[in-house]
């Protein structure tokens, strides 16, 4: 059994991965970059256009460690909110890679 695997990269750093074949499976991510003025109240939203529901959410600071948002609400297939009130002001640029796939 073969699989075929087609990756394409739009102008809106959105990545679609496709694998045809044995397994059929779509996956699409968004990647962006915010500083402390991007947040309201700590809440970040964030605007993905993936058309998917529940994506998976990842958030880097400023020194390259992955940490733990206070929550991730689900707003709609492209919009979701990130909540990092506990973070306090954060310092830098952070960094999100939102996941989804169907």
């Amino acid at each position: 059994m073969s699989n075929d695997i087609n990756v394409t990269i739009n102008e809106t750093d959105t990545i679609e991965v496709t694998i045809t074949g044995g397994i059929a499976a779509s996956t699409y991510s968004h990647v962006d970059s915010f500083v402390d003025g991007d947040l309201s109240s700590g809440i970040l939203t964030v605007t993905h256009n993936l058309n998917v529901e529940y994506p998976l959410v990842q958030i880097y600071n400023s020194n390259k460690k992955l940490v733990s948002p206070d929550d991730v609400t689900y707003v709609d297939s492209n919009s979701s909110l990130v909540d990092l009130s506990s973070w306090g002001p954060i310092e830098g640029t952070w960094h999100l890679i939102i996941m989804g796939g169907n």
